[in-house]
């Protein structure tokens, strides 16, 4: 069966990269969104055991068909699907901000609420790119974001593109820095040439960071994931917020 899968997928139009599946809607047939399923669930039981996953979708017309492929195929494989519905996405019903030149306006709203309920921090994702402030509610930029992620995580060597922030190469905190083209994709060919150097990472200027190799954080191993993840960035952080302030970081 695991053949026919793999030759589902790749007779398919659906390419898969930095960011998931892609594809016209159209091509998005239940049987290729089962082999998706299927491919998802075995890899993953590599790693992990698990006896349930959670679906959810987005406003589009065609989530709720390529929900019910994919619950078909995990109750045919005897794992619980958890339906949650439409969950928020930027193309639903976030208010679309650009991580890398936050609003004046939003900034001054984070800054109303920090000195009003004395958060941390404040976050917000869409998944892959972080949005974070400091606990006096000043924004973050995602390529200074990117850096204390790395620092906190212990990297030895970056990857990442021409439009990052040169304080990155003057903090002297990574054995080698290999600048890119914009785009997750250089940023990942990039890795090969930072081989031998410790662990590895990459960012872009949006915050989007990419763990280049295994590494440990807080006492637990972190595996190597090549696509733009944001939540990582946000414990990486709120650990280093701990010792001493965010704020600190920001300056």
């Amino acid at each position: 069966m695991g053949v026919t899968t793999d030759k589902i997928i790749a007779n398919s139009n659906i390419a898969f990269g930095t960011s998931g599946a892609c594809g016209l809607v159209t091509d998005f047939s239940a049987e290729i969104c089962a082999a998706f399923t299927q491919s998802f669930v075995r890899s993953t039981g590599y790693t992990f055991e698990f006896e349930r996953v959670a679906i959810g979708i987005g406003n589009r017309p065609s989530s709720p068909q390529m929900a019910a492929a994919c619950i078909g195929l995990l109750q045919a494989m005897g794992v619980t699907a958890d339906y949650y519905g439409v969950l928020p996405t930027p193309a639903d019903v976030f208010v679309s901000t650009d991580t890398e030149a936050v609003a004046q306006a939003d900034i001054a709203r984070w800054e109303a609420w920090s000195a009003k309920y004395q958060f941390d921090a404040i976050f917000s994702t869409d998944g892959d790119r972080p949005l974070i402030a400091d606990e006096q509610g000043n924004w973050l930029r995602g390529d200074i974001v990117g850096l204390l992620c790395a620092k906190a995580l212990g990297i030895g060597a970056l990857a990442l593109p021409v439009s990052c922030n040169t304080a990155i190469e003057l903090s002297s905190e990574f054995s080698k820095v290999v600048r890119t083209k914009i785009g997750s994709p250089y940023v990942i060919a990039a890795f090969e040439q930072l081989q031998g150097s410790g662990s590895i990472a990459g960012f872009e200027a949006n915050g989007g960071f990419l763990l280049g190799t295994d590494t440990s954080f807080a006492g637990k191993t972190l595996y190597a994931l090549l696509t733009r993840y944001a939540l990582l960035s946000v414990l990486a952080l709120l650990e280093l917020s701990g010792s001493q302030s965010l704020s600190s970081y920001s300056k």
